[in-house]
C-alpha cells in the first residue's frame, strides 16, 4: 500500500500562488508560433508546429507552482515559464516553453 501511496502522490503539483493572485501572468501573449490566454479562470494556449510539436489547450487555469502555470481539471499539468512576466523597455515579457511572447 505505501508504494500506492508515493505512485498517487507523485502526480502532485503543489500550486504555489492561486489563480486569482497571478495577475501578471493575465492577458494575451503571443511570440513566434505560439499564443497564449491567461485569465483567473481559464487558459487558452496554442503552439503551431510540426505533426508532433503542435497543441490547443483550453481549460481551467489552477494557478502557478513557481513559476510555471498550472492547468487542467485536476490541475496536474504544466507549462513550463522559463522567464516569469517582466517589463522591458515598456514592453512586457515572458518566456514559456523556450518562446518568448509579448503581452499584446
Amino acid at each position: 500500500m505505501p508504494a500506492l501511496a508515493l505512485l498517487l502522490l507523485g502526480g502532485c503539483v503543489e500550486i504555489t500562488t492561486p489563480p486569482g493572485s497571478a495577475t501578471a501572468y493575465f492577458g494575451e501573449w503571443s511570440g513566434p508560433n505560439m499564443t497564449l490566454t491567461v485569465s483567473p479562470r481559464n487558459i487558452l494556449y496554442r503552439k503551431r508546429g510540426g505533426a508532433f510539436d503542435s497543441a490547443y489547450v483550453h481549460t481551467t487555469f489552477r494557478g502557478l507552482a513557481g513559476n510555471d502555470i498550472v492547468y487542467g481539471r485536476r490541475g496536474q499539468n504544466i507549462l513550463r515559464v522559463d522567464v516569469p512576466p517582466r517589463r522591458v523597455k515598456g514592453v512586457w515579457t515572458m518566456t514559456v516553453e523556450g518562446t518568448e511572447l509579448h503581452r499584446r
